[in-house]
This record gives C-alpha cells, sequence and structure tokens, in this order.
C-alpha cells in the first residue's frame, strides 16, 4: 500500500513535534506576562521527568515507562516553544513602540523598504524597517517594522504625486507614528493584533511628497533581480490584460500583490468559496515545482550526466527556482511551506528516503513557527495547514469509499480525484473557517473542481 493512502498516526514525530511547540506558543499567549525562566524551568523538568522515565524502564519489567516518555518530550517541546514566543514577544531597548507612543507631532524616521510597495489609486503602501529615528534635539538608533501609508489630505487642493519607491530603498519619513487601534468592537477586526502577527509594531502616515526623501539603495543582485522582474510583470499584465478586474486578479495569482482587489470582488470570490485563488496558492506551487523536477530528468540524461550529477543537478535549479518565485511573490505562508516541503520531498528521493506528507508539513509547519511565532494566530496560515492536513487524511479515505465501477476511464477517475481533493480541502479548513467567519461556502466544491 501506498505510504500516504492511509494515516497511522504513530508515525508521525515531526507532526506531534510541530503540535507540542504551537501548544507551547498558545500557552505563552493565554497566559500574559508568564516569565522566561518559567519556559526554562519547565523544559528542565520534562528533561528530569524524560530521565526518571529511562531509569524506570530499566529497573521494572512492566512499565508505563514508554507513556511518560512520551508525555516528558511534550513537555520539553512545549517549554521552548513558549520560550521562543515569550523572547519573540518580549520589548526591545530598543524598540520603536514607546517612541509612537509618546510622540503628538509628526516624526522623522529612516530605513528599508521592506516590502514590493503596493500601489492603489489613493495610496501606497509598504513595510519599513526603521534603524533611525530624528528627534527634536537628537538622533537614536531603533529598531521596528512599520506599516507606512503615503496618501494625500483629503483636503489638499491638488494631489500630489509621491516619489515611487522600491524593495530595498532607503528612505527618510516625516509623518504621523501611531500605534495601531486595537479591538474596538466584539467580533471585530483588531488591526493591532493583525500587524503584530506580522512582527509590525506601528503605523506612519505620510500626507505630503516632500516629507518623502529617497537617499539611495541597499539592493543585492537578487533582489535587483527580483525588483525588475516585478516590473516586467506588472508592464505585461497591463499590456495584454484589457479588463481592470482582470488584471487586478492576475496581478493577485503571479505576484501575490492584492492591492488592487476590489471590495466587492472580494466579497464575490468569498461567497462562492474560491477566496484562495486570490493568493498564491502553496500546492499550486507545490505541483508546478514536482513537474519541473520530474522534467529536467529526461532533459538532463539526454545531455549523457551520470545518474548522480543529474539528480544534484535537477534538484537544485527546482530548488533555486521555488525560492526565487517564493521571494517574488513576498515570502508569504502558503509559498514558503510548499516550498520547504517540496525541498523535503526532493531531498527524500536524493537521498533515497521516503517520508508521509503529515510528516513533511509537520517540518514545514515547525520552521515557519520558529522564525516568526505569531504566525500560528493568522489565518491564512491556520488556513494553509488546515487544507493540506485534510487532503492528506481525508482525501485516500473518501477515494477508497468510491465503487470501482465509477473508475473504469482516466477522465471519470481524474473527476471524481478531483471532487474528493476539493471536498477533503473544505472539510478540513471548515472549523477555521467557522470560528473566525461563522459560515462555510461548499460552492467551491464544484467551481474549484473546473
Amino acid at each position: 500500500m501506498d505510504p500516504d493512502s492511509s494515516v497511522h498516526w504513530g508515525a508521525y514525530p515531526a507532526l506531534y513535534v510541530a503540535v507540542a511547540f504551537a501548544l507551547g506558543f498558545f500557552g505563552n499567549s493565554v497566559f500574559e506576562g508568564v516569565p522566561f525562566s518559567f519556559w526554562l524551568g519547565g523544559a528542565g523538568a520534562g528533561l528530569a521527568l524524560f530521565a526518571g522515565m529511562q531509569w524506570w524502564d530499566r529497573t521494572r519489567l512492566v512499565t508505563l515507562a514508554p507513556l511518560g516518555r512520551v508525555l516528558a518530550a511534550v513537555v520539553v517541546v512545549g517549554c521552548a516553544g513558549g520560550a521562543r514566543h515569550s523572547v519573540y514577544q518580549g520589548p526591545s531597548p530598543r524598540g520603536l513602540a514607546p517612541a509612537a507612543e509618546a510622540s503628538d507631532d509628526a516624526v522623522a524616521v529612516q530605513g528599508i523598504v521592506e516590502n514590493a510597495p503596493e500601489r492603489t489609486d489613493e495610496a501606497t503602501r509598504f513595510v519599513l524597517a526603521v534603524n533611525t529615528l530624528f528627534g527634536a534635539r537628537d538622533t537614536a538608533a531603533v529598531e521596528g517594522r512599520v506599516r507606512v501609508t503615503l496618501k494625500p489630505s483629503p483636503w489638499a487642493n491638488t494631489v500630489p504625486s509621491f516619489p515611487r519607491l522600491r524593495q530595498g530603498d532607503v528612505t527618510r519619513l516625516r509623518g504621523s507614528l501611531r500605534r495601531p487601534p486595537g479591538l474596538r468592537n466584539p467580533g471585530g477586526f483588531d488591526y493591532a493584533a493583525y500587524l503584530s502577527r506580522r512582527g509590525i509594531c506601528c503605523t506612519l502616515y505620510v500626507d505630503v511628497p516632500d516629507r518623502v526623501a529617497v537617499l539611495g539603495n541597499r539592493r543585492g543582485r537578487v533582489q535587483n533581480a527580483l525588483v525588475s522582474l516585478r516590473a516586467h510583470v506588472r508592464r505585461q499584465v497591463d499590456r495584454y490584460v484589457p479588463s481592470t478586474g482582470g488584471r487586478a486578479v492576475l496581478r493577485a495569482l503571479l505576484l501575490g500583490d492584492r492591492s488592487r482587489i476590489t471590495d466587492a470582488q472580494r466579497a464575490r470570490f468569498a461567497k462562492t468559496g474560491l477566496m484562495h485563488l486570490l493568493a498564491v496558492s502553496g500546492l499550486h506551487v507545490f505541483l508546478v515545482g514536482m513537474v519541473l523536477y520530474a522534467l529536467l530528468r529526461p532533459f538532463l540524461l539526454r545531455l549523457r550526466l551520470r545518474w548522480r550529477t543529474a539528480e544534484v543537478v535537477r534538484a537544485a535549479l527546482t530548488i533555486t527556482v521555488l525560492v526565487f518565485y517564493m521571494l517574488l511573490t513576498g515570502g508569504r505562508p502558503s509559498v514558503v511551506r510548499a516550498v520547504i516541503m517540496a525541498t523535503l520531498f526532493i531531498g527524500g528521493i536524493f537521498f533515497q528516503r521516503s517520508a508521509h506528507s503529515l510528516n513533511t508539513l509537520g517540518v514545514a509547519a515547525l520552521v515557519l513557527l520558529a522564525v516568526r511565532p505569531p504566525m500560528l494566530f493568522d489565518v491564512g496560515f491556520q488556513l494553509s495547514m488546515a487544507a493540506v492536513s485534510g487532503i492528506v487524511t481525508l482525501n485516500p479515505r473518501f477515494l477508497e469509499m468510491l465503487p470501482d465501477r465509477y473508475r473504469t476511464s482516466e477522465a471519470l477517475d481524474w473527476v471524481l480525484s478531483t471532487g474528493t481533493t476539493s471536498a477533503a480541502a473544505i472539510l478540513g479548513t471548515a472549523p477555521v473557517l467557522l470560528y473566525h467567519f461563522g459560515w462555510v461556502s461548499v460552492a467551491g466544491l464544484l467551481l474549484g473542481s473546473v
């Protein structure tokens, strides 16, 4: 039987480690103010428990030592997750947030444009990694990421033109630095929590172009190539796609830029269960990477390369292309997860080691959460993980339930497989959608299969 055709829950240590790690994050967020020493002490207690279970197992013929070792491992990993979240959330001695709270007037900051700016007809938005704060009397070195909005004042007589910024530009701005507003109404949108999950502490609004100065750039060769490629893709989309809505959707699919998607478009996609089409799909990235990986093998063998050399070359080329596309789209969680899973899958083939998709998913989750712990509470991350988990665990069961007489042709088998995959993804993401939005659309079961 194919290793992915059924689920044996005892064979996925990476998945269990990821879950325990996430539980530590959850515990630290629920019990705010828990010191780092608490998590460190908990990890030490877990290690002591593990050592005790080892000794007990050697001195008794029949014991519960295996269960105790599992419990000890969960405690150690969970406390490690809590410690990582505590360190990530801890205030920096050079943090920018205190300056935002103490400032009532416009302040000047300097930093590097961290992502590709999103431009609409009304405003330009981007994330600025601030390194310098200019005060009334002195200049201070600071650390913090700021969500910047360049938008002319609605009372201005003429609409000014702001400098065109690009990723990697060193920029000095002067504007209103504020802490983002938190949850105002029960069940409403918590903008502060949304930005915090992305490592952003403040917002900065600039309404006059003269307050924006580009001092140069710190782009390397790779970042220069990414900026040029993004600009080329946008020009080609604007050139060959006639409709405004079509251009907006295509930018979202190719570059992950949803700045020109209107609220009406979002509502239509959400009601039909096709909201995922507005994001760069991690599953599609994974499939494209695997197709490229498969096609490279016969091409390289035709060049009379040795088997080992061909495997190294096609693995390196595929991973390079996937990483470059991940950077092109801004490193979205679904794409990062897909690239990590593809890399692990290719590595397993290269080293002749097999791994279940759930184990691979667990490793991907561990990497993402270790880099940015608040991602656990991001709806996109939860939906991405839930969709893949649903497909891996439920889709094989659905296929086993189908009678053989319905799978007599390749075309019919493809239609049924697509339908069961969509159903598995919908069921997997249903709890997340119900919790955050209060409803689930099943229209995507049919629309996503055509």
